[in-house]
């Protein structure tokens, strides 16, 4: 991994992102940092502290802080449940500014289903409890698609050109 100066700051900022979380995701940003950019894992806990957050906000999770969540709330997660997540995430306003708001672009929800993707395979394969067992092993996540956004080259490009000054 390349050791750029926003790397740097984005894994401060991560570091205290991670003080609130649940011990598994602590763990999972503690594992992937030297496989997946800081930026990267800093986004992926910001969708983790949005989903946490709604579990609570939608009884799933009983608990009062995200902190307390544990994982057998995602391994006992309906299909249902993810799939009303995936429709929070589609429908939902964000705001743009104190007048306006937009909804989320498609490959920002994108991202936020395989930040879970990537969780849930975490919790499901690459860990292990006392017993040498991953901490479960039902897989709610794998039964959602992300459907990527197809874009032309010429269209990216065209995109991209807006943002570089001129």
């Amino acid at each position: 991994m390349a050791n750029t100066r926003q790397h740097q700051v984005h894994e401060q900022k991560l570091e205290q992102l991670v003080k609130p979380m649940p011990f598994y995701i602590v763990e999972y940003a503690d594992n992937k940092l030297d496989t997946r950019s800081p930026s990267t894992l800093l986004n992926y806990v910001l969708d983790y502290k949005l989903f946490l957050e709604w579990l609570i906000a939608e009884g799933i999770a009983e608990q009062e802080h995200i902190k307390d969540i544990p994982f057998s709330v995602l391994e006992r997660l309906k299909l249902i449940e993810a799939q009303s997540f995936i429709k929070f995430l589609e429908r939902r306003n964000i705001p743009i500014n104190k007048q306006e708001t937009k909804k989320a672009e498609k490959v920002s929800v994108n991202r936020k289903i395989s930040a879970l993707c990537s969780l849930f395979k975490y919790l499901t394969t690459q860990t292990e409890n006392d017993e040498g067992e991953p901490y479960f092993y039902r897989n709610v996540m794998l039964k959602n698609e992300v459907n990527k956004v197809k874009e032309t080259l010429g269209a990216r490009a065209s995109r991209i050109s807006t943002k570089i000054p001129q």
